[in-house]
């Protein structure tokens, strides 16, 4: 076999086995709290509440001022 291998590869992937996969728990608390557990967990705080508002369906913004608390 050559060292330097050359040509075509072919990759084969076998169909699933029909389950879903498992997701991540459902994050509970107050916004504010998810968005601290983030921070926490290392996040820096503006990816921490992007990740809120996608995962609740909800803007940025909204978010952003209610961690804040601005009204």
């Amino acid at each position: 076999m050559a060292a330097n291998p050359r040509g075509e590869y072919v990759i084969l992937i076998a169909p699933g086995d029909g389950q879903l996969p498992v997701s991540a728990p459902q994050a509970t608390g107050t916004v504010t709290e998810q968005v601290q557990a983030a921070i926490d967990g290392g996040l820096a705080p503006n990816a921490a509440i992007k990740q809120v508002a996608k995962r609740l369906g909800r803007t940025r913004q909204s978010v952003y001022n209610e961690f804040h608390d601005i009204h």
